[in-house]
């Protein structure tokens, strides 16, 4: 009788374990943007320029409801990268830069830094990840889209257009409807 009480027991919490990993994979979801920065020619260096993105559309409505939940379910979000990639020339790297911080804009938001990389590297490639803040950015993902501004020093001079996608990846912790 012991044995089986322990084996029923046992079961139980095995699948209490399994139902409740399910219901946090539900509740924990990546999002994924992707915004354009162009670096015009340039002669001046070492004095800080702002670049902005053109707005992002989140359609975060939409991606919430086939996640079974809604904006007012969201529990926190938070960056988890933004990596900048050069392209155009395809022969140019990230060298121009000494330092560039990334902000994040929505209306009736104030700004905030959510990633930055300073003291870059002169052996950079094409390829800049960037250091990520732990801020809760919900209410400017919630919205109905946001902007960038790409704060930027270089410290050589930029003698042609550069091209960057700027991809961010969101992870959304939020309840079930």
């Amino acid at each position: 009788m012991l044995k089986k009480l322990v084996l029923v027991s046992s079961l139980f919490i095995v699948l209490l374990s399994t139902a409740c990993k399910k219901i946090n994979e539900a509740l924990t979801f990546q999002l994924g943007y992707t915004s354009k920065i162009t670096y015009n020619p340039s002669s001046s260096i070492n004095l800080p320029f702002d670049l902005f993105t053109s707005d992002i559309t989140t359609n975060s409505e939409t991606e919430f409801s086939t996640r079974n939940t809604n904006k007012d379910l969201i529990d926190k979000i938070t960056l988890k990268e933004l990596k900048l990639t050069i392209t155009s020339p395809t022969d140019q790297r990230f060298d121009f830069l000494s330092s560039v911080e990334v902000y994040i804009q929505a209306t009736d938001l104030g700004e905030l830094k959510i990633a930055e990389s300073v003291n870059i590297p002169e052996s950079v490639g094409n390829t800049l990840t960037l250091t990520v803040a732990s801020n809760d950015i919900a209410p400017y993902i919630k919205k109905d889209k946001f902007k960038l501004r790409v704060k930027t020093v270089t410290d050589k001079t930029v003698s042609r257009q550069i091209s960057v996608d700027a991809a961010s990846q969101f992870e959304i912790q939020a309840k079930v409807l």
